[in-house]
């Protein structure tokens, strides 16, 4: 690695995005503006009030696969 840092907010962004739509949740641009930078507890208060935890489990494992393999091609 040669220390280049790199701005992975749009690839969160796109990944939360599509992971909360393809589990029935709307997730905009306002959203992530003021989630952007917090935990994902704060995401899923504000996203999916009330939700189960199996519901955010759901999700959380969706965010993660899409990150991950967008961050790795």
């Amino acid at each position: 690695m040669d220390g280049t840092l790199m701005d992975s907010g749009k690839a969160h962004f796109v990944s939360w995005k599509a992971a909360f739509e393809v589990n029935g949740h709307p997730f905009t641009r306002e959203q992530w503006n003021v989630l952007f930078g917090r935990t994902a507890n704060d995401f899923f208060d504000l996203v999916m009030p009330g939700s189960a935890p199996t519901d955010r489990a759901a999700v959380l494992a969706e965010k993660s696969r899409l990150f991950l393999g967008d961050a790795v091609r």
